[in-house]
C-alpha cells in the first residue's frame, strides 16, 4: 500500500510538470549576452564546465610573451589546472591556435601542475577537429560546446556539452605515442621523484606477487598476472609522488589518514580511492606504516 501511494504522488506530479520550449540565443550578436558577462558566469560557478569541482585561479591574466588567458581554473584535489579560452560563435583556427599557445606558455610556467587546454565555443566546427590533427605533440584538450536558451523575457540558460572530452592530439602519422618510463620522467615528472615511486612500488610488489608497472598518460597504474587492476596508482609530479589506494571512503580510515599528519589530498569517489602526496624520502620512511596499510587494505 506504502508503494502504490508513492507511485500514485510521483504520477500526479509528472502530470502537472508544463512543458516549456526554450529558444537558442546567439551570444555572438546578442546585445548584453558578451563574452565578458559568459565569462562572469563561469567564474561565479566553474562547476558549470562539467569538469569537477574546480578553483578560480585567476582571469584576464597577462601572460609575459603576450596574450591574456581568459580563465584559469585549478582542481585542487588532483594539482590539474585547466587553461580555458572562450570563443563567441564558432571555433575558427586562430582561436584554436592560441588556446594551445597559451596552454603551453603556463604549462611551461608552473610545470609542477597538470596542464589542459579547454577551449569554450557556442559551436564547435568541423574545422576544429581538423586543425588539431594537424598536432603532431601530445596536447590534453577538451572542447566545450556552450547554449544559450531564452526561458523567459529577463532570464536566459547556459547548458555546456563536452564535444571532445581531454583527447590526446597523436602523432602526425596519426598514432599516438605510447607512454613509458622515459616519457614519465622527462614529460610528467622527473628522475628523483620516479625514484621515489620505484621505492613506493617495491613495498607493492612485495605484498603482492605478480605485479608490473602500467604507464598510462595520466598515471603509473598496476597489471597484476597479465591483468590490469590499479588497486594502486601513483602520480608522479615535479616535487611529489601522489599514491592513490583504492578503498571505500569511511570515518575510520579518513581519521587514520588525518592522525597520521600525512599530507591529504581529496577523495576520488569516482574510482573509490584515497590520495596521499609524499614529497621526498624522509615522508615516505616517517609514513611507512601508513602507506604500508594503504596497499594492503586496497590489494585484491
Amino acid at each position: 500500500m506504502a508503494l502504490g501511494r508513492v507511485s500514485a504522488l510521483i504520477t500526479l506530479e509528472v502530470e502537472q510538470l508544463e512543458h516549456v520550449e526554450f529558444r537558442p540565443i546567439s551570444m555572438k550578436t546578442h546585445s548584453e549576452l558578451n563574452e565578458a558577462w559568459l565569462q562572469g558566469v563561469i567564474e561565479e560557478n566553474p562547476a558549470l564546465l562539467g569538469l569537477g569541482e574546480l578553483d578560480l585561479v585567476g582571469a584576464q591574466i597577462k601572460l609575459p610573451e603576450g596574450g591574456l588567458l581568459d580563465l584559469l581554473l585549478e582542481d585542487p584535489d588532483t594539482d590539474t589546472r585547466y587553461e580555458v579560452e572562450l570563443q563567441l560563435g564558432g571555433t575558427d583556427p586562430s582561436h584554436i591556435i592560441r588556446t594551445l599557445e597559451y596552454w603551453d606558455i603556463v604549462r611551461n610556467q608552473e610545470p609542477h601542475y597538470d596542464h589542459v587546454a579547454v577551449l569554450v565555443a557556442e559551436e564547435i566546427t568541423r574545422r576544429f577537429f581538423n586543425v588539431i590533427r594537424l598536432f603532431n605533440r601530445s596536447v590534453p584538450i577538451v572542447a566545450i560546446q556552450v547554449t544559450a536558451l531564452q526561458v523567459a523575457d529577463d532570464k536566459c540558460a547556459l547548458v555546456f556539452t563536452r564535444v571532445l572530452d581531454r583527447a590526446v592530439l597523436g602523432t602526425g602519422e596519426g598514432r599516438p605515442e605510447l607512454p613509458d618510463r622515459d616519457y614519465w620522467e622527462n614529460e610528467k615528472s622527473n628522475p628523483e621523484m620516479m625514484e621515489l615511486a620505484d621505492l613506493i612500488l617495491a613495498d607493492v610488489a612485495a605484498r603482492v606477487p605478480g605485479v608490473s608497472l602500467n604507464y598510462n598518460k595520466w598515471d603509473i597504474g598496476l597489471v597484476h598476472n597479465g591483468v590490469v587492476n590499479n588497486f594502486v596508482k601513483l602520480k608522479p609530479q615535479q616535487k611529489a609522488v601522489v599514491l592513490l589506494a583504492r578503498i571505500p571512503r569511511s570515518e575510520e580510515w579518513d581519521a587514520r589518514i588525518k592522525s597520521a599528519g600525512i599530507h591529504k589530498l581529496g577523495y576520488v569517489a569516482g574510482g573509490g580511492f584515497y590520495q596521499v602526496k609524499i614529497p621526498d624520502r624522509e615522508a615516505l620512511e616517517t609514513h611507512t606504516d601508513l602507506i604500508k596499510c594503504l596497499i594492503d587494505r586496497a590489494k585484491p
